[in-house]
């Protein structure tokens, strides 16, 4: 008699291979958008997920690091979107950590279906701030035993600030949710991201789809925050926006982000 073997897991880890983790998702039905596809949003947390995982098995994840009384905070994103698989399909994300630049740590992360084919390319920038003090401290020296990898150049880390929005075509104001929190009790990062794709117009969504963007996170947010999702075309390049998203109350903004966005199929 056969003995059967065991059911894999929906999201399983094959870890620290020369200081790579590769984390496997199925995508869920809810996890798509209106066309059947991985959304970007979705992406964004299995990016998320890959480098909350890697970061917990070096021993520096988001409890180790709260225990010395500092705590993770991302502060740049690029993405670059290949493909979006549909509803039910495979997805495999590794993720790795690049040199420390100054104060910014790097992570890169590669993302394919479980037959090769490839679906994105992102890269982040990470500080590790002190919680007493609410300031960034030294990454490279509480960092310096984790195993480091070149960057992939076809996406590479950036620490830059983007172009500031002069004026708007488009705004939506959001409410701060309790769903946005994280631990720390500010607004997740990942729901910047969905608030990007909410300021665009409605239409865009109907003969497009996202193809890559880049983000500055630049201040924190609070549960019953109201936020100012405001965003522009571009003139020298009709399918990109600039967008920023600001806190309705005293004006400070919080994120800087562009967005590139491709005709779809």
């Amino acid at each position: 008699m056969t003995t059967p073997r065991p059911t894999q897991p929906e999201d399983e880890a094959h870890g620290g291979v020369h200081g790579i983790l590769k984390l496997h998702f199925r995508v869920r039905s809810y996890e798509v958008g209106q066309d059947g596809r991985l959304s970007p949003v979705s992406l964004g947390h299995y990016l998320q997920e890959a480098a909350s995982r890697h970061a917990h098995d070096l021993g520096f994840g988001i409890a180790e690091l709260a225990r010395q009384g500092y705590y993770w905070v991302l502060t740049h994103l690029a993405l670059n979107v290949i493909q979006r698989p549909l509803a039910a399909s495979r997805v495999v994300v590794a993720t790795w950590p690049t040199p420390v630049v100054r104060l910014s740590a790097g992570r890169q992360f590669s993302v394919g279906t479980d037959g090769g084919r490839p679906v994105a390319q992102a890269a982040s920038a990470w500080m590790i701030l002190d919680k007493r003090r609410r300031r960034p401290v030294r990454a490279s020296q509480i960092l310096a035993r984790i195993p480091q990898r070149p960057e992939n150049p076809d996406c590479p880390v950036f620490s830059g600030k983007l172009p500031a929005l002069e004026s708007a075509a488009h705004e939506k104001a959001l409410k701060v949710r309790q769903r946005d929190l994280d631990v720390n009790r500010h607004v997740n990062n990942v729901a910047y991201l969905e608030w990007l794709l909410e300021s665009v117009p409605a239409n865009l969504y109907h003969t497009h789809e996202l193809s890559g963007l880049k983000i500055n996170y630049l201040a924190e947010s609070l549960a019953g925050d109201t936020i100012l999702c405001r965003c522009t075309r571009q003139s020298t390049a009709p399918l990109d926006f600039l967008h920023s998203l600001a806190r309705g109350a005293d004006g400070q903004e919080l994120v800087r982000a562009q967005t590139r966005w491709r005709p779809r199929d």
